[in-house]
């Protein structure tokens, strides 16, 4: 597993927190939904390829 690094905090609001890491990499988590969070990693060269997943509170029932 590879460590983050050093961190700041960029902004933070009631549905979650933005963070910068070193290098330019950003890293987010937001409250969507009480049991549904959005968590995310930018590098610092951008995404790959647009694309995106999401895993569902329940088995078998998918999010809007």
């Amino acid at each position: 597993m590879k460590t983050f690094g050093e961190a700041h905090i960029d902004s933070v609001d009631d549905h979650g927190v933005e963070l910068s890491l070193a290098g330019g990499a950003r890293f987010s988590i937001a409250a969507l939904e009480p049991a549904v969070f959005r968590v995310r990693y930018k590098p610092a060269g951008g995404y790959r390829e647009p694309r995106t997943w999401a895993i569902a509170p329940q088995p078998g029932q998918d999010v809007a």
